[in-house]
């Protein structure tokens, strides 16, 4: 910016001695952002890996020290009574059971003790009819589960997914007094719901904040176990969970990544490294358009410069990229959000969401935020400041940044 500034002035000293301490203290600052920034993403992200971690290690101590010791206590104490040549059938069946107890409490733990990283190598595209239809198979026979006839939905999952869908049928049908479930697949492009639904209001307040906020530091004696493990594989499968009810009935609804056949590199929270490139090649793209209505209709591009204290064509084409890209990231991670990713999932509705982008930051950032700086480095400006030709530029720049998000390829081969 400095260099291009001093192409044009006759006074170059004067360029040096004015516009370089304004250039600097700005991209100064801006690499200091930049700096924190990353940083700040990566604790969060570790923090929020370790979090996960700690609720696994938590989880794994109370199945440990509740189920798998309990069956030991009671296996031993039928053995006893064995050796003593107490023989009796009851003896027989308790060890059977304390086995088969300590058995499926190890399959349960299995998840419990995988790292992040490790995790994400075991997840792969695993079909959800399948594992519904298997997961029916688990149930007992005077239960009644009706099952929409799921269609053939590859999801983001591995071989706990079974669990996944079990663990929640299995809660309703012991808290429900009608002994019936109803089991519903929803597609969605990019996701898919499951919904366990059952009549009453069948979970505790203690379950639902479990699966709505994670696993607790204090013990719940009247917490199953299910409940934690449910909310722990969703996390690992990078899904999400909703509690609905309508007063008669309560649902629990499991939202899944859908895959092709290869699931994602990693479940790490943040934005992929594929959705970032996506937010520059977009904001390049939607810049020249933008930047070349502002400039060939109303000469503005020059004025863009003077933020930074260089009132020049080409600082201003270099400043004005350097915002698209910087805005098309912030529209990125914007609809990587829960509440805003579901009007994404398809063209129409991201280019919608990038309209109106596109109009907030005509409203707030060109006609009220570019005044004020404008002000400030010595140019009057009014404020606000909504021009039509910005508002033309703004809307496109927003449609394009929209559309090209939605059909950029989210995978790098």
């Amino acid at each position: 910016m400095v260099g291009l500034g001093a192409i044009e002035p006759s006074n170059i000293l004067s360029t040096f001695s004015s516009n370089t301490v304004i250039a600097n203290a700005v991209l100064g600052g801006g690499a200091g952002g930049i700096i924190v920034g990353i940083r700040s993403a990566r604790d969060k992200r570790r923090q929020q890996s370790l979090s996960r971690q700690s609720d696994q290690i938590v989880l794994l101590n109370r199945l440990l020290r509740h189920e798998i010791l309990n069956a030991i206590t009671a296996i031993r104490g039928h053995a006893e009574l064995l050796s003593n040549g107490d023989s009796t059938d009851r003896s027989f069946e308790a060890v059977r059971d304390g086995v088969d107890r300590i058995e499926e409490t190890v399959d349960q733990v299995g998840f419990l003790i995988r790292t992040v990283g490790e995790t994400a190598g075991t997840l792969t595209s695993v079909d959800l009819a399948a594992i519904i239809q298997e997961s029916s198979k688990q149930l007992p026979d005077d239960a009644t589960v009706s099952v929409e006839e799921p269609p053939s939905v590859q999801v983001r999952a591995d071989e706990y997914l079974e669990t996944l869908i079990t663990e929640p049928i299995r809660m309703a049908l012991e808290r429900t007094s009608t002994n019936e479930v109803s089991v519903a697949v929803n597609p969605r492009e990019n996701t898919v719901d499951v919904s366990v639904s059952a009549t009453g209001q069948w979970l505790s307040e203690a379950a639902r904040e479990v699966l709505l906020e994670g696993v607790p530091e204090q013990e719940n004696q009247n917490l199953d176990y299910g409940i934690p493990i449910i909310r722990l594989l969703v996390a690992q499968y990078g899904g999400t969970i909703d509690i609905v009810e309508d007063g008669t009935s309560t649902a629990v609804v499991i939202t899944l990544l859908r895959t092709s056949q290869q699931a994602p590199e990693s479940d790490r929270p943040g934005v992929s490294v594929a959705n970032l490139r996506n937010a520059a090649l977009a904001g390049i793209v939607a810049g020249v358009v933008m930047g070349l209505i502002l400039q060939l209709v109303a000469g503005e591009m020059g004025i863009i410069g003077a933020l930074y204290g260089v009132q020049t064509v080409a600082v201003g084409w270099v400043t004005h990229l350097f915002h698209s890209i910087v805005f098309a990231t912030v529209f990125v991670a914007a609809v990587a959000v829960d509440s805003l990713k579901q009007y994404a999932e398809n063209l129409a509705g991201s280019i919608t969401l990038g309209v109106l982008y596109g109009v907030f930051l005509w409203l707030v950032a060109a006609g009220v935020v570019m005044g004020v700086w404008l002000n400030l480095v010595g140019i009057p400006a009014s404020i606000p400041n909504l021009g039509i030709v910005s508002l033309v530029g703004h809307t496109i720049w927003g449609a394009l940044i929209g559309m090209l998000v939605a059909v950029l390829p989210t995978e790098i081969n």
